[in-house]
């Protein structure tokens, strides 16, 4: 990407970002709110793995968000360990109370709204000062450092916007499945 980093446990955010939208989704929230609350959620974590990550160097990112996929895949994410807080069954809603989204078609529209958004917010982002820093990162991180950018928070800002950008995924991913089962948000899912 555009600050240099490889993530190999990437659906682990998109299983987490499901997670929050599934429980919010059984609580009766709006999906306005829950799409973007699982996005912030599954950026925070994905910042939390980063954080002892990003102070080695080479590939220990990929390796970390790779073994976070294990344990959120098989267990955390598993509704025979987990069954009073992970929902198997989540029922498609009314988008502003007038679109159903048990419809395919609409669901597909929904998605591809947030699909057009997300690219859109990604598009603005790379022009601006911050997504010229996270390249300049990407192409030289002494240099970068030395014109004064702070190289680590920098990292963790575009592993955060990952992690977001995941959550969503997982939100609507968890619209389309209608629920949480063994095996949804595996490992081999990533690759």
């Amino acid at each position: 990407g555009w600050a240099g980093q490889i993530s190999l446990g990437q659906f682990a955010f998109v299983g987490v970002g499901a997670f929050a939208a599934a429980n919010m989704l059984a609580n009766d929230w709006d999906l306005f709110i829950v799409v973007p609350c699982a996005g912030v959620l599954a950026g925070i974590v994905a910042i939390l793995v980063g954080l002892p990550a990003l102070r080695i160097r080479g590939l220990f990112l990929a390796v970390t968000t790779l073994a976070l996929a294990v344990p959120v895949g098989s267990y955390f994410l598993n509704p025979s360990y987990f069954n009073s807080v992970l929902p198997q069954q989540v029922n498609r809603v009314y988008l502003l109370e007038r679109f159903d989204l048990q419809n395919e078609d609409t669901l597909y529209y929904f998605s591809l709204f947030i699909l057009v958004g997300a690219v859109v917010l990604a598009r603005g982002l790379r022009p601006s000062r911050s997504g010229r820093v996270m390249v300049a990162v990407r192409d030289n991180e002494r240099a970068a450092q030395a014109r004064g950018v702070p190289v680590m928070r920098v990292k963790l800002m575009a592993f955060g916007i990952s992690g977001a950008l995941a959550g969503v995924a997982g939100a609507l991913h968890l619209m389309v499945v209608q629920g949480i089962s063994y095996g949804t948000y595996g490992t081999s899912q990533s690759f």
